[in-house]
């Protein structure tokens, strides 16, 4: 398996970043950060790259 999984779960996280940053409920936008830097400091996914 490659980590292609990552880089597009990464691309569609930004996305909806970007799109909570722009609406009123700035919670979601956190959540979604968070859920971003869950996936960089997996180590199973850090295991495939």
């Amino acid at each position: 398996m490659s980590s292609d999984w990552t880089q597009e779960a990464e691309e569609k996280i930004r996305d909806e970043i970007s799109r909570y940053l722009t609406a009123p409920d700035a919670r979601r936008a956190q959540e979604a950060m968070v859920r971003l830097q869950e996936i960089k400091s997996d180590p199973a996914s850090q295991q495939q790259s």
